[in-house]
């Protein structure tokens, strides 16, 4: 998760000297449309994962599937650090979103399967402090080294990654799905670092034995309700991420701080505090998570950041009509972006990956969590475009508005219809979506 961060923020931190200059580049300065087609193809290169990740995780077990996902982000790092150009920035980019999608699939699905109900949510947020991490890294150093310097390091974190995981246990869930109980029971025991298991393996056989009665076919996920329920609340909250600006945000923090607050403080400096503000918020949340609940969060980070949104639009229309109190006062963007750092890195960056792991019975984990991603993806790409088109048409205040208005029309929605799922085991979660 460390190196789908660094991609997932490499436009943010690399682009803008790369369209300043070609020296690090077998090719000319991007252009505007180029940095469009890099952030853009990491998203549908997410998209062609998908039909992978409806099959892989119940074919191969949720290790293998996690294992293919840090080859290909080995693979895409390579290819940067090899030959820095723009087709290959390409390929590389379709490559990590492929990577990152089918870790967020698999990775939440691993953890909810493996881990104890107290301290699930915990779990899940510090793979999201991983990625933050790797937001911070490349954020620090993007700016400062060249292309391929930087995608070096990706390449030497994901190698560490491979070896490491050789060593990984696999989920007891998907050994007892096999029907492979000897391996599933030798599994929960080193998870569980204790021979006395017999008890909660078989609480997990009878909840696989109950939900595998359900064929698990696609029209499950409409024909049950608590299916039906449950994909359209993960649904909600996914689109609710992009909606929220987060792709806009993390692609383009060092453009939005340059245009607006450069003359307060550098926009490189900017974009590293920014990053080190979502790393120490999601530390923190992390571990209140299961504490304060999800939603209660979720509620928070929605309101928040649809606040710090509509005044950063208000500031960047301001800026538009040249008004003097705008240029006086220069800092209000900066301070929008670290308080929306705040907001988003306390729910919605963590809690609706946590809840894609959470409300999907066995029978039809991998499909409904595979169909909201399709749904994340697809609604991420929207965002990024639609911000792109309309602030080369008519400036940053137009798209910033419009999105901060719905965060929090949706929020409100959220908060009327999510149930809660602190302290609740997979099963006693399906019984509460039956209600």
């Amino acid at each position: 998760m460390i190196s789908d961060g660094m991609h997932y923020s490499w436009s943010s931190s690399v682009t803008p000297q790369l369209q300043l200059n070609s020296t690090d580049l077998n090719h000319p300065p991007l252009t505007n449309s180029d940095v469009t087609l890099l952030e853009t193809i990491y998203l549908i290169g997410g998209l062609t994962a998908l039909p992978f990740m409806m099959y892989f995780p119940d074919k191969f077990g949720r290790k293998n599937t996690i294992f293919g996902a840090i080859l290909s982000s080995f693979i895409s790092w390579s290819l940067i650090a090899i030959y820095p150009d723009i087709k290959t920035f390409c390929v590389s980019r379709f490559l990590a979103g492929m990577s990152a999608d089918t870790g967020y699939v698999s990775i939440p699905m691993y953890i909810s399967e493996i881990s104890d109900k107290n301290i699930r949510g915990a779990l899940n947020g510090l793979t999201y402090i991983q990625l933050t991490i790797g937001v911070l890294i490349i954020m620090t150093i993007g700016p400062f080294i060249s292309v391929n310097k930087s995608a070096l390091i990706g390449v030497f974190i994901n190698l560490f990654a491979l070896i490491s995981f050789i060593f990984i246990r696999e989920s007891p869930y998907f050994y007892l799905k096999r029907q492979q109980r000897n391996k599933a029971e030798e599994s929960l025991k080193i998870l569980r670092c204790s021979e006395n298991v017999k008890i909660e393996l078989d609480e997990l056989e009878e909840a696989v034995r109950r939900q595998e009665k359900e064929k698990g076919r696609f029209m499950d996920l409409i024909s049950s309700r608590s299916n039906r329920k449950a994909l359209i609340l993960v649904v909600i909250v996914f689109c609710l991420v992009n909606i929220s600006c987060v792709p806009i945000i993390f692609m383009n923090v060092n453009t939005i701080l340059k245009e607006t607050s450069d003359h307060f403080f550098p926009s490189e400096y900017g974009a590293i505090l920014f990053s080190s503000t979502l790393l120490i918020v999601g530390i923190i949340a992390t571990l209140f998570v299961d504490k304060i609940g999800r939603k209660k969060l979720l509620i928070f980070s929605g309101i928040s950041t649809s606040a710090t949104l509509i005044v950063l639009a208000t500031y960047s229309l301001l800026q538009y009509l040249e008004s003097d109190w705008a240029k006086t006062h220069n800092w209000i963007p900066f301070i929008c972006i670290i308080l929306y750092a705040v907001g988003m890195r306390s729910g919605l960056g963590i809690v609706p990956f946590i809840l894609n792991g959470e409300l999907f019975p066995m029978s039809v984990k991998s499909k409904g969590m595979t169909v909201a991603d399709c749904f994340y993806l697809i609604s991420g790409i929207i965002c990024v475009v639609f911000y792109r088109e309309l602030k080369e048409s008519y400036g940053m205040y137009i798209p910033i508005y419009f999105l901060g208005c719905f965060t929090l029309i949706i929020t409100l929605i959220v908060s009327v219809k999510l149930p809660e799922t602190k302290g609740k085991t997979l099963e006693e979660i399906q019984i509460m979506l039956l209600k």
